[in-house]
């Protein structure tokens, strides 16, 4: 290459403007809506786990509540397995044995957490958890 070239990228230009939502980036908002509202008492944390596959490697993507003022005790809400493309994943548990659903979407999945956050067990665990994380503080 002479000095007067410039190099050329034959990358598509709007390879990295694409307004894709992550369902990771919707987990980590919505652990810190729960640490807002726990005044920092508990933490809602994504996870990524690599495991290997058929079709290449995989990630389990998974969204824990944890404790620090417990040890840094965890419980977790959901799970997920996903490929490089986003979406559709499959929840494949809510930590209480909740059937699986198929998301399709970041609108679908934000729907699919408003209402499995919002069940009584969801709510009698983060309750509990932020009673003793109080107690103890």
């Amino acid at each position: 290459m002479s000095t007067t070239e410039q190099p050329s990228s034959l990358w598509p230009k709007d390879l990295v403007d694409r307004a894709v939502e992550a369902p990771i980036a919707i987990l980590k908002e919505q652990g810190s809506e729960l640490q807002k509202l726990t005044k920092n008492m508990l933490k809602g944390e994504p996870r990524v786990t690599k495991v290997p596959g058929e079709d290449g490697d995989r990630l389990i993507v998974s969204f824990v509540v944890v404790a620090p003022a417990l040890a840094d005790y965890e419980v977790e809400l959901l799970s997920f397995e996903q490929s490089t493309s986003l979406y559709p994943i499959e929840v494949s548990s809510m930590g209480f044995k909740l059937p699986k659903s198929r998301i399709s979407s970041a609108e679908q999945f934000r729907h699919y957490l408003r209402g499995k956050l919002a069940t009584p067990k969801v709510k009698n665990v983060i309750s509990s958890l932020l009673a003793q994380a109080k107690a103890i503080s």
